[in-house]
Order: structure tokens, then sequence, then C-alpha cells
């Protein structure tokens, strides 16, 4: 375990491309839309035919209506600049893991998401959050070896007023056996690219980063 980062350092005000965020999430972007985009023909559908219930079809259309709300919250806490959006950590990561289930998946590989921290929740600035969130997740997701299936567990640590702390563990399915994982030389690459939005790896073992924000 080793501190790469100096946390006391100012982050840097330097703006960075999130295209390839944006590509890594497009799949499950792409498939939450469609999934939306179904619920909502299927409920004009419904609505055409006479003699229908209606409550329940309303009740169908305002829920897909708010999922594709939080995927544009997602697209516009990844594209904007600093100091745009205060929301609760917990809320972004949760609704973050749902968009990142889908391109883990097509990786073999799966993602949950635990709320550790019993503070009250804290509002941070949803894209630092959200791009760092990424950056590590995207890191640790292309340091697995080829072909091995396993979990990713992303734990909400502490919130703290104008700072959030989180980790990723890897985790081996039950069918695969231990396999060698060494995050080490990724996490100064990831240290790096989430220094803009005042991102640090605070630790790092074999199997574990650990990354505040803020």
């Amino acid at each position: 375990m080793r501190e790469l980062l100096d946390p006391t350092r100012s982050p840097s005000v330097t703006a960075r491309p999130v295209g390839h965020l944006l590509e890594f999430l497009a799949p499950g972007l792409v498939h939450g839309l469609g999934n939306s985009v179904f619920a909502v023909r299927g409920g004009a559908h419904v609505l055409g035919k006479a003699g229908t219930s209606t409550a329940r079809t309303r009740e169908v259309v305002l829920e897909a209506a708010e999922r594709t709300e939080h995927l544009l919250d997602v697209m516009r806490h990844l594209t904007a600049g600093g100091d745009q959006d205060k929301r609760p950590a917990g809320l972004l990561m949760r609704r973050l893991v749902d968009v990142l289930k889908v391109p883990l998946r097509d990786r073999g590989l799966r993602v949950s998401f635990h709320q550790g921290s019993h503070r009250s929740p804290v509002s941070v600035d949803a894209g630092r959050l959200t791009r760092s969130v990424c950056e590590a997740v995207l890191g640790v997701a292309q340091a697995m070896p080829t072909g091995v299936e396993a979990l990713l567990r992303l734990d909400l640590i502490d919130e703290a007023r104008g700072a959030t702390t989180f980790s990723i563990d890897v985790e081996a399915q039950p069918t695969f056996l231990p396999f060698p994982l060494d995050l080490a030389p990724i996490a100064a690459q990831i240290g790096a690219a989430i220094d803009c939005d005042g991102g640090v790896v605070r630790e790092v073992e074999s199997e574990r980063l650990v990354v505040r924000v803020g």
C-alpha cells in the first residue's frame, strides 16, 4: 500500500478531453436509451387501444422519462467543467454504476456499488466525481487479464465537505481460480488522468484502489 500523489497539492485547471470516456460508456448509454424508447413506444400503443387503463401505462412512461433524465445527467456531468452542478455522491455513483454495467459486461466483468459512508449526504461536484470514477474504472478494466471474469466492487468510503473517497476492489468470480493482478503500474496513469478534477490515488494494493476526489 502506498500513496501515489500528494493529497495536499492544488488540482490542475487544465482541461482534458473526455472522448475516450464517452466511448467507454457508449454501450451503456445506448442500451439505457433504447430501453426508454421501447417503453415509451409501447406505452403509446397501449394508450391507443380503446378501453385500456391509463394509470399503469402513465407510470411506465414516467419511469422511462426518469431513466432517460439520469442518462442525460451522466453525459452532462461527464462533459461539463468543474463547479457546474452539485449532487450527493452516493446518488451520482449509483446512477453511474447502472450505465457502467453494460460496457463492463462486454469485457466479462460485473460491477456493484456499496455505500459504506454513514455521513449525511454531501453535495459534491458532479462532473469531477463522474469523470474520476469513469477514469478509475476504465483503468482497472483495462488492467484485467484477458478472458477472466471478475466483480469490480465500488465502495463510497467517506463523504466529507468538499471531498469524496471511494475504492475499487477486484474480486474473482467463484468459477475462476484467483488470478495475478497488480494495479500499481496503472495507478499512476489513473492518478494523472484524474488530476485535472482534483482527484488523487490515495492507496494502491494488488487488487484495490482508493481514490479521493476534491
